[in-house]
């Protein structure tokens, strides 16, 4: 769900080589993750109320998007 409050699900076709990093508004990156299934849930609990950005990496393509934190 998008805003979330506890977790945020990827859903991504291709996870060999993937990850997702989260970033601050600011361009702070606050999480690194790898991606090892097609649908994986993030833990952002520990993130402070904001927006942010996710970047789905894989295999040198990135896709993008925004992520709201309550």
């Amino acid at each position: 769900p998008n805003p979330a409050t506890d977790w945020v699900t990827i859903e991504h076709k291709r996870v060999s080589n993937a990850s997702v990093s989260i970033f601050s508004i600011t361009g702070q990156c606050m999480l690194v993750q790898p991606v090892h299934q097609p649908r994986q849930a993030i833990d952002i609990r520990h993130l402070p109320t904001g927006v942010y950005t996710a970047h789905i990496s894989n295999n040198g393509k990135k896709t993008i998007k925004k992520i709201v934190k309550q």
